[in-house]
């Protein structure tokens, strides 16, 4: 039987993540994580009323999490509860960051005076709540640890490994320096693995004949050595798994690969069926024993054993629906590669609230090491002992099993995003010690390299954790504070803050939808005095007459260094990446910049964005200006249909997306009409445009019809992304008046309609009022 018990470098690995845990949890500011704002607030309530909080209340907390099982929450607010949480301080949610590109906040909450250190009130009970989570995600790499010792050995090559990749891992001591239930799953998830591993590892030694003088009739011939203590780890089995659905609902993958691994162990090692029916029931039983009262409770208070955020969930309410359609879409749009992607990146080093990666090298090294622990995993599992082979297999089912519910879930909503590491992390102990059994397979291949690399493995990860949150953490954080300019004001806003500098250039940058046209913009500010009202600034890139290309709306130094924190004198420097999303813009173009401060307090719920007033601009002699700045070329970006956008009509695959008109004519006067179309979908169909004018009564009082651009430019040739303009010109009666409606469309030679979802086929762009 290997030694199982910890060793001393072990020991030292595990101190090592924890103290790692407490640094990045120390160096992250407050509430920068996924949902860290409700997990806190579940914590708070416990706190201050000894009781769950309400899943079903419409007063719901930022980011709420009370629908989450209650495990983490009590064992965290019973370790906090001495710290004073009496300034209440909150959140202040930065709305303009959640826009799905991640380019208009680097801080999903603002930067509050409050969390400087020394920390004190509810800073404080945030940062002892981070602190138990560190010590969870220590349990969980102890846990691990004990599993690849029971594996492999104590001081082998791969316990070394799977240890030094648990706690190495960024991720992982990212989500032991944060308040999330995460950490809780991951623990139980490792209890879960090093129970299930000892069942497999007693299973696979060989049965000793039998002792007892009773026939052959009466008694098996054989017994196993440790029937006893198969059912002490069943029911050890059972409670880990209830403590697992406890801590999150995820957790329901682990009964499932519970009951999988015990059918594969029972097959392999040829238990008699009522002694995995025994063992089976022993397991179920501690877990229902566990489990159940917080499902009674559930069903008491909520009516349904488990609760979500979404009350009407089509997960819970209609969980086939996935199979077939959803399949067949993730395939059709090819979005399954970067599903898969996301997952591997956010299981080693995504930060904040997903918006804070590491560089594509660190990125590329965990693929090699990845795809070199798979590749050795492979060789080492052929030469690998019975008891190994079992074990690795187990190992496999549970990291498998845990990416199930996940998978799912994204196929679901059509969202690669849905499927992240930290979903992932109850098979920790699965991903880590296969990876370090491949590594160790290898290794063993070189016998000059046995013993230095894998210390130097270890050693490589360990430095490149730690130097993770100083690196490219912490600065993504920094206020962009620089030395004050002498320099005098492009626009001076109201008696608040001055522009000082601005520049702009247009750059193809990657995004959810592609490669996309952006104008990089950068915007020097230097506050004039301090306040207490929070600010924010709007910057639009305008093209030609004005029109406006892109814009975006951002809090200052998009959020790490908030109005409310300003000092007289503070100059800073804003980054912006504007998305140049105007269908069908006419480029190239000289750029400008459309500049404006405006009061705009956090939002705590979600409700429409409204801007009431904005400061007066003036130029440096005090007179109030049109605040446009800059001067720089926005070319013409390649051709892409702005799917995101609706148009204002559709025309088969033809849509209408700018129209221009006068709202006023004079009977017998000739109204100009001018049509702009994107091509989203190519037609085979050569149509003819037109524009006609309705009266009050549906009367044709005026029309234009004729073949795109004099028919040197049929529909159907007409490719996809491009961008077609038609003028229109429609000649009033004399005798014309009040309002007229215009209505507009294609027909083919056979006078077939373009279909448009309307009736008739025709689509109303607007009035013109005809007046004497």
């Amino acid at each position: 039987m290997p030694r199982t018990q910890l060793t001393r470098l072990q020991r030292l690995i595990v101190l090592a993540h924890v103290a790692l845990a407490l640094v990045y949890g120390a160096m992250n500011p407050p509430w920068e994580a996924h949902d860290e704002t409700g997990h806190f607030a579940y914590v708070n309530h416990l706190v201050a009323t000894r009781s769950l909080p309400d899943a079903a209340s419409a007063d719901k907390v930022l980011f709420d999490q009370s629908h989450q099982p209650p495990l983490y929450y009590l064992v965290t607010s019973a370790l906090t509860f001495w710290a004073d949480r009496g300034d209440d301080v909150q959140p202040e949610f930065n709305h303009f960051a959640l826009d799905g590109t991640n380019r208009r906040g680097f801080r999903i909450m603002l930067r509050q005076p409050e969390e400087a250190f020394p920390w004190h009130g509810a800073i404080l009970a945030l940062h002892a709540a981070r602190v138990v989570s560190a010590l969870l995600t220590g349990l969980t790499v102890c846990l691990i640890a004990l599993s690849a010792n029971l594996i492999f050995g104590a001081g082998s090559t791969a316990a070394l490994l799977s240890t030094a990749i648990a706690a190495f891992n960024p991720q992982v001591i990212f989500m032991g320096a944060m308040v999330n239930n995460d950490a809780m799953a991951a623990a139980m998830g490792a209890w879960v693995a090093h129970d299930t591993l000892r069942i497999a590892q007693d299973a696979s030694r060989p049965a000793l004949p039998a002792t007892s003088s009773r026939s052959y009739a009466t008694q098996p011939t054989e017994r196993h050595p440790h029937d006893a203590t198969f059912d002490i780890h069943a029911l050890r089995l059972g409670f880990a798994l209830g403590l697992a659905f406890l801590a999150k609902n995820s957790a329901l993958a682990l009964i499932g690969f519970a009951a999988l691994a015990l059918t594969f162990i029972a097959r392999r090692s040829a238990w008699p069926a009522r002694d995995l029916l025994r063992r089976g029931a022993l397991v179920l039983g501690a877990c229902a024993l566990i489990a159940l009262p917080y499902l009674g409770y559930n069903l008491v208070r909520y009516g349904r054993l488990l609760t979500d955020r979404n009350p009407n969930n089509p997960i819970l309410v209609a969980p086939t629906s996935v199979i077939g359609e959803g399949v067949w879409v993730s395939i059709r749009d090819a979005w399954l590669p970067q599903l898969f992607a996301n997952t591997f990146r956010t299981f080693w080093g995504k930060f904040g609230w997903g918006n804070v990666g590491l560089p594509e090298w660190a990125y590329l090294a965990f693929a090699v090491l990845t795809l070199v622990g798979a590749v050795g995993c492979a060789i080492g599992y052929r030469r690998a002992e019975r008891a190994t082979r079992m074990a690795i297999v187990v190992l496999l089912m549970l990291g498998l099993s845990m990416m199930a519910l996940p998978l799912y879930r994204a196929l679901f909503y059509q969202d690669p995003a849905l499927m992240p590491g930290r979903y992932l992390m109850p098979a920790l102990a699965a991903y880590a010690c296969l990876l370090g059994f491949g590594w160790s397979a290898l290794l063993r291949q070189w016998t000059f390299a046995a013993r230095a690399l894998p210390y130097a493995l270890a050693g490589g990860l360990a430095a490149f954790a730690l130097i993770v949150p100083f690196a490219f953490i912490q600065p993504r954080y920094r206020p962009g504070l620089i030395a004050p300019r002498g320099a005098g004001a492009l626009l001076t806003f109201g008696d608040l803050v001055q522009l000082v500098d601005a520049t702009a250039q247009t750059a193809l940058l990657p995004d959810r939808e592609g490669m996309r046209h952006y104008a990089r913009v950068k915007l020097t500010w230097r506050a004039l005095r301090s306040t207490e009202r929070h600010h924010a600034f709007g910057v639009s890139v305008l093209g030609r007459d004005n029109e406006v290309l892109g814009s975006i709306a951002a809090f200052p130094n998009l959020g790490n260094y908030p109005s409310t924190n300003w000092r007289a004198g503070d100059t800073f420097v804003d980054a912006y990446d504007i998305l140049l999303e105007k269908p069908c813009p006419r480029l190239p173009a000289l750029g400008k910049l459309h500049v404006t401060v405006f009061p705009f307090e956090p939002l705590t719920a979600s409700r429409p964005i409204s801007i009431a007033e904005v400061l007066p601009a003036t130029d440096g002699e005090g007179r109030p200006v049109a605040p446009i700045v800059g001067r720089f070329k926005v070319g013409a970006a390649p051709p892409m249909p702005v799917f995101w956008q609706p148009p204002l009509a559709r025309f088969d695959g033809i849509w209408l997306r700018e129209v221009k008109l006068p709202a006023r004519a004079r009977p017998g006067e000739t109204v100009i009409v001018n049509l702009t179309y994107e091509v989203v979908q190519p037609t085979p169909k050569r149509g003819t445009a037109f524009v006609h004018a309705l009266d009050a009564n549906g009367r044709l009082v005026g029309q234009d019809d004729h073949a795109p651009m004099n028919g040197e430019y049929p529909t159907d040739l007409w490719d996809a992304g491009e961008c077609v303009r038609e003028t229109f010109r429609l000649t009033l009666p004399r005798d014309a008046q009040g309002a007229l409606r215009i209505a507009t469309g294609f027909y083919t030679a056979d006078g077939a309609r373009f279909k448009t979802g309307t009736p008739d086929d025709v689509a109303f762009i607007g009035e013109v009022r005809v007046e004497k």
